[in-house]
């Protein structure tokens, strides 16, 4: 399948202006990859404007001075969005940046907005002096994991799971990692 160009594609800086528009691509990229992971009670409770809270509490305080979101967005449309500071792994260092989410709405897909957001992500995050990137990735989203991997990243073995419901479900993750020197990331 190939990518079809939007001719107005852009990345740029997200702002707190942008929180609607960022809850509704999160919330259905968060249902897409979870589909079929998760009791459809849960899925049902996934809305745009909790998301959309969750993003106006990211840019009112920020988990750190030197996180960054950066949104894609087709004319003035925000189609997907990526935010990116330092990893809080317990076993990485302060060299290693962490990209918390990477999404594209599933409607927006195949039109090279994933590819531009994550060159973004690793110039902001190269530029920032950090020397390796992560990304944590749902262990059955092979789609997103050969995407990272086309673009220079590697799994290193490291996994964890995580409980979203509270009440039995459980997803595991897998991280991959990638150099940040302009030759590893690479374009997709």
């Amino acid at each position: 399948m190939t990518h079809q160009q939007h001719p107005d594609a852009s990345v740029r800086l997200g702002h707190a202006a942008d929180a609607t528009a960022m809850g509704a691509v999160h919330a259905a990229a968060w249902r897409a990859a979870y589909a079929q992971a998760l009791p459809e009670q849960l899925l049902a409770t996934i809305d745009d404007d909790s998301f959309e809270a969750g993003w106006h509490s990211l840019f009112d305080d920020p988990p750190t001075p030197r996180h960054r979101v950066l949104v894609a967005c087709e004319g003035e449309r925000v189609v997907g969005l990526s935010v990116v500071g330092p990893s809080d792994d317990g076993d990485s260092d302060e060299t290693t940046a962490l990209i918390d989410l990477l999404a594209v709405h599933p409607q927006a897909r195949r039109r090279g907005h994933g590819s531009r957001l994550l060159n973004a992500t690793a110039d902001l995050a190269r530029a920032a002096g950090w020397a390796r990137m992560a990304h944590w990735v749902y262990s059955e989203d092979a789609q997103t994991r050969d995407f990272l991997v086309a673009a220079g990243f590697a799994l290193d073995g490291a996994v964890r799971e995580l409980a979203p419901d509270g009440h039995g479900s459980v997803l595991r993750e897998v991280r991959l990692v990638t150099s940040l020197s302009a030759a590893d990331v690479a374009a997709h």
